[in-house]
């Protein structure tokens, strides 16, 4: 099992990287045209009280080593699910990812930390697990290398939407 964080800093508050998180339209671009994924596709959200709720299918691109696009297939598709608590503002994701069932988890949690009017830390936590024999080890890793480096792909856009109003253009 690997475990790891992630902290970034945002070109936007706090308040409005979480209104961007939450929006359907700016994450439906955020994967199709900021992290170059072949498709993204969003259920409505469920909310009760201070708990928002949501899943999304998305078809990443990747560049996997053999044995593991092997295992994968050609078109791999995953499911994220997302809770966030806006009293809390606490972030917990996993992924479901149908052709590996319960063998592989790849799990997380976000925070952001106000560090001014206009910038934040985003700080992220990663589990994953492999429990498959011969390849866990080498899933695990690619797994992080692909979670890392979208993580990373993801800080620019956060600043180019501003501070208020509707997501603009990327």
């Amino acid at each position: 099992m690997l475990e790891f964080s992630l902290a970034s800093e945002l070109a936007c508050s706090a308040r409005r990287a979480w209104e961007l998180c939450l929006d359907p339209e700016y994450q439906r671009r955020m994967y199709i045209e900021g992290l170059g994924f072949d498709g993204c596709e969003l259920d409505p959200p469920r909310e009760s009280g201070a708990i928002f709720e949501r899943r999304m299918r998305v078809v990443p691109r990747l560049d996997l080593p053999g044995p593991i696009r092997k295992l994968l297939g050609e078109r791999f598709a995953y499911f994220e699910h997302i809770r966030y608590d806006r009293e809390t503002k606490h972030w917990d994701w996993h992924l479901e990812m149908p052709v590996l069932g319960q063998r592989l988890t790849i799990a997380g949690d976000i925070e952001m930390e106000p560090k001014g009017e206009l910038t934040c830390t985003r700080k992220a936590n990663f589990r994953i697990e492999a429990r498959i024999f011969g390849v866990g080890g080498l899933l695990e890793k690619t797994a992080k290398k692909e979670v890392l480096a979208n993580f990373e792909k993801s800080v620019p856009m956060f600043g180019k939407f501003g501070e208020s109003g509707p997501v603009p253009p990327l």
